[in-house]
């Protein structure tokens, strides 16, 4: 790919950003002249539901954008892993390992990152493993599942494409896993803005997200996917919450943008920039 092109590519890709963070902004300013109630009635009004929640910070941050690709380098890698089994799925840009009978070991339920930490740094192990931290929140010990997210500038990655997920067998020894990679991540625009983590929750609510008689059980600023532009995929600080019936046993993730505090949905937009460049013969 010649420069010239990819001058082209990056410059579509921030008209692209900027159309559609345009519309989510007049989304949020629709929702915001509506939102009129002040944040501490609305955290009195959840009470009244039975919603429970820790005291939410009213402290606003900072973020950016984040752009990277999905899993291109597993492929040209895959080989230096030792003692696994190793496939990969190219349409979801996934990398499963079966661990052989002499690389299993039995994980401490207690505290299982002791263990991991030193698994997912061994370069013949996991690629890229230093790239990930063990995340409490999205892990699910009574599922036998342990969940690593990857660290990109500025945050983790609170996404599928961004993830190791470990498995446990029923004797509860580490059998195998599945990974994603965010490859090259870079920064796209300058600092901007973030809501607070109570303006978040408050607006979730508002947004009729959190039903009655639920726990708010954590929240966390990370990154998600926002939009994918060919093969970049941009990301965005979010706020998740997990949020848990009191009739139920199962835990629900919600998500917040952070910079527009409209709701972030399960499938990012996707615009093909450069098939129509070369179709219209923009790029050479």
């Amino acid at each position: 790919m010649d420069f010239k092109r990819i001058q082209w590519i990056f410059l579509l890709i921030f008209v692209a950003i900027d159309v559609f963070l345009g519309l989510q902004w007049y989304q949020g300013i629709q929702f915001d002249t509506v939102d009129t109630v002040g944040s501490t009635s609305v955290l009195k009004e959840m009470q009244g539901d039975d919603i429970s929640f820790k005291r939410p910070s009213d402290k606003v941050g900072e973020g950016f954008y984040i752009a990277g690709q999905d899993g291109p380098e597993f492929t040209a890698h895959m080989e230096n892993l030792r003692g696994l089994s190793t496939s990969y799925n190219s349409s979801t840009r996934t990398l499963t390992a079966q661990l052989g009978d002499k690389k299993r070991f039995k994980l401490n339920f207690d505290n299982p990152q002791r263990t991991l930490d030193h698994f997912i740094r061994g370069s013949q192990n996991v690629l890229h493993g230093d790239e990930y931290v063990f995340s409490e929140e999205l892990s699910q010990m009574d599922k036998h599942e342990i969940v690593y997210v990857q660290v990109v500038p500025s945050g983790k990655v609170y996404d599928s494409s961004g993830e190791v997920h470990f498995k446990l067998d029923d004797d509860g020894y580490v059998s195998g896993y599945t990974q994603t990679y965010v490859s090259q991540p870079k920064i796209l625009r300058e600092k901007t803005p973030t809501i607070s983590e109570e303006k978040a929750l408050t607006w979730l609510y508002q947004y009729n997200q959190i039903p009655n008689n639920t726990t708010v059980l954590w929240t966390k600023l990370a990154y998600t996917k926002l939009l994918d532009v060919n093969n970049t995929t941009v990301y965005v600080p979010t706020w998740f919450f997990g949020l848990r019936t009191n009739n139920s046993d199962n835990v629900r993730i919600k998500r917040i943008n952070a910079f527009t505090g409209t709701i972030v949905k399960d499938t990012p937009q996707k615009v093909n920039i450069v098939n129509e460049l070369q179709e219209k013969e923009v790029i050479k």
